[in-house]
């Protein structure tokens, strides 16, 4: 559960975001936290 916001404020995800939220970029993934999508039984 909210595993892509963990690894962000960890420094792992998208350099250019990171940056944004003033987070320092340890590792550049760009696809951290994208493409996210609900379970069809939630």
């Amino acid at each position: 559960y909210n595993s892509p916001m963990v690894l962000m404020y960890s420094g792992i995800g998208w350099e250019k975001h990171l940056n944004e939220v003033g987070i320092d970029c340890k590792v550049n993934l760009r696809g951290v936290g994208e493409n996210l999508q609900d379970h069809l039984l939630v």
